[in-house]
């Protein structure tokens, strides 16, 4: 494996840690007050957070068929949604 898989993988899994805090916060949310925003929500993080989950599994499995032809554009990638997760979070740390 080589630096830009790791890379790659360390961002995905960053990725999916975020995407489970807000995930654990929006359920939080929906056990308080069950309103369909709350809902919306619930499936909207839940989707993120599959998401980044399933990048990670697959960035392990590209990372011993192919070469940084491919790692390098999917860093940034991961990169645009490790930036958005984080966005999503700090917005939601400011509202709690």
């Amino acid at each position: 494996m080589g630096i830009y898989w790791l890379s790659d993988l360390l961002l995905s899994s960053a990725s999916t840690a975020i995407a489970c805090v807000v995930f654990a916060f929006y359920v939080a949310q929906l056990l308080r007050n069950r309103s369909k925003f709350a809902y919306g929500l619930v499936v909207l993080s839940g989707a993120l957070f599959a998401e980044s989950l399933l990048s990670s599994f697959m960035y392990l499995k590209f990372s011993a068929e192919y070469g940084a032809d491919l790692a390098i554009p999917l860093m940034g990638i991961t990169s645009l949604t490790l930036l958005a997760l984080a966005s999503f979070a700090y917005v939601i740390r400011q509202r709690a």
